[in-house]
């Protein structure tokens, strides 16, 4: 449960970075105490995954939509139905008190009494992180639809911006890497949505744009001086500047040089056979349309200066 822990602390961390961190809300629950509800239920346990990926709809679809489902494609009966609304319907004040409502209201059996104690042990770690308790929350109903799922699972949201889902989830997977491996080990992890957190974002006004071009653009019209160029191109960008290398079909020097004035790029830099042997490089300012021949060992330095 440590390693859990820090999972979660790494999610709760990255949204810090953003400057996010206020608008998440970590909703966390475990496989191991979901996968009981077969043997308090009384229904097959071959049925535990579609239970479960039903449940999991629960914060896209009202509890009827996933009644049903439970009821017409799995084969559940109402007093199942009824108790399993009950469980995902707990609340509390304290996430240790709602493990303390779910014990007391499902009699669990070994495994899912296990997902309890490690949920209780998860929240110590939660707390020793100094991960707060107003990112995350204990939310039993979450399930997670893939089944390689073993035990904690988790998924983020926005919360000014619900209707977008999760955008950062995981969790454990002890059997996983023995699917496609003789090896045992075990794991846990976690994934962020990167397109659908960036539309989130961008919705709630939090994304800061810019329109600032590339500075640099390097025309590579003589294969034989790609080497040198990408060279340049790494020197010119570990110096701070933001630089880019063409990488069309075009061959010739005005077909590139189009590119380059269509890409509304500031700097552009040419360097032929020419160039290269001399060791310099022609640097063209297309705001001012001068030219200047420059010492190939100056580029950067003359670039930072602009």
């Amino acid at each position: 449960m440590i390693a859990d822990a820090h999972i979660i602390a790494l999610m709760y961390a990255v949204f810090s970075e953003l400057q996010i961190a206020q608008h998440i809300r970590i909703r966390i629950s475990n496989r191991k105490v979901l996968n009981g509800l077969s043997g308090f239920l009384g229904f097959d346990p071959a049925r535990t995954p579609d239970v479960l990926r039903a449940i999991d709809k629960l914060d896209r679809q009202p509890w009827a939509d996933v009644a049903q489902e439970l009821e017409t494609r799995i084969g559940l009966d109402a007093q199942q139905i009824d108790a399993i609304h009950e469980f995902v319907d707990l609340r509390a004040n304290t996430p240790e008190e709602l493990l303390d409502k779910a014990e007391a209201l499902l009699k669990f059996g070994a495994e899912s009494e296990e997902g309890i104690r490690e949920l209780r042990e998860l929240i110590a770690h939660l707390d020793q992180l100094d991960v707060p308790r107003t990112s995350w929350s204990l939310d039993l109903s979450v399930a997670r639809g893939l089944g390689y799922y073993t035990g904690t699972v988790f998924e983020t949201t926005l919360q000014s911006a619900p209707d977008m889902g999760s955008v950062c989830s995981g969790g454990r997977y002890d059997n996983l890497v023995s699917r496609f491996s003789p090896l045992q080990l075990s794991g846990v992890g976690m994934s962020v949505g990167i397109d659908r957190l960036y539309a989130a974002l961008d919705s709630l006004g939090l994304i800061q744009r810019s329109t600032a071009a590339t500075q640099v653009a390097i025309l590579n019209f003589e294969a034989s001086c790609t080497p040198d160029i990408l060279q340049l191109a790494s020197r010119i960008r570990n110096s701070g500047t933001s630089c880019t290398v063409y990488l069309g079909n075009e061959t010739s020097l005005k077909g590139q040089l189009a590119w380059a004035v269509k890409g509304d790029f500031p700097q552009v830099i040419l360097m032929g056979t020419g160039e290269r042997e001399r060791g310099v490089v022609q640097l063209k300012d297309m705001n001012a349309r001068t030219q200047s021949e420059v010492a190939l060992n100056d580029v950067v330095a003359l670039l930072d200066a602009r």
